[in-house]
Formats: C-alpha cells, structure tokens, sequence
C-alpha cells in the first residue's frame, strides 16, 4: 500500500552535491569535485555547477555513467487516536496529511501499513516503494505485532 500527497506539492530544489553525499557519493567538497570535473549527469546532461540546483527526491543522477540511486529514508510516527491512517479524505476527517510534516511528502515519504482511527500506536512511513512492499507482504514474512488495551489492560 502506498498513497501519494497531492500532486500540487513539489520536492524542494536542492544542490548537486548536497544530493550527491546524502546519497553517499562521499563528502560534500568531493562531490563538488566530481561534477566540476563533469563526471555527474542530471536527466541525460552533464552539469559542471556543484550549487546547480535539482529535485531532492526522484532526480535521474549518473555518476561516471552508472546511476546513483536514492537512499531509502524510513521515519516512525505515533499516530494518535482519530486520525486516519490515509493522507486525504475526501469528507474532511483527520487524515496523516494534517497531522504530519508537510516536509514527509516532499521527501516522497508514505505510510506503511495503517491503524485503524480509533487506535494509537507506531506507523512507519517510508520514501521506497520496494521497501514498504516488502515490510507489507506476507510472502516475505516479515513479522508484524499488535498490542490492544483498554483502560490500561490488555485485553
């Protein structure tokens, strides 16, 4: 299960080689050094400028031809009693697009799984898709534990 954040909300523009050593090419002045060298490609044209602004999120780099993939970022949140484990409701109830950062949806950040609303509990979101479907299928075996209580008992 993945859901998407309204299509009007963009990833936020970041530098080359900001992008570049977050997702672990190395340091931020060794990066630069790469695309001064023009050794980095961005969307199939080489870029010399290490300020050179790029989308943080679903950016096409190639590092001496080979791509540089995305490191996977997976954030937990505690979602609390009568919010929605969706990120919009058409009928306007509390939704986890409200109640988390909007800066979750511009990192490409998604919930993975749900609660129901009137459960309180942890909720992983996470920016890889392979990822979330894996944690998510029972084929992988990945195990999964809940935990019920009322008034403070279990039950």
């Amino acid at each position: 299960m993945t859901a998407t954040w309204a299509a009007a909300e963009r990833a936020p523009l970041v530098r080359l080689e900001r992008l570049l050593s977050n997702r672990g090419v190395g340091s931020r002045s060794e990066c630069a050094a790469l695309v001064k060298a023009g050794r980095v490609r961005v969307g199939g044209k080489v870029v010399k400028a290490p300020s050179a602004r790029v989308p943080a999120t679903d950016a096409a780099v190639m590092l001496r031809g080979s791509p540089v993939p995305e490191v996977p970022l997976l954030m937990a949140y505690h979602k609390p009693i009568g919010v929605l484990s969706t990120v919009g409701d058409p009928s306007g109830r509390p939704s986890l697009k409200e109640a988390v950062p909007t800066a979750w949806g511009l990192m490409g950040l998604h919930p993975v799984g749900r609660l129901d609303a009137d459960t309180s509990g942890l909720l992983l979101f996470s920016s890889h898709g392979h990822l979330t479907e894996r944690l998510l299928r029972p084929a992988t075996g990945v195990e999964r534990e809940c935990v019920a209580t009322r008034g403070g008992s279990q039950y």
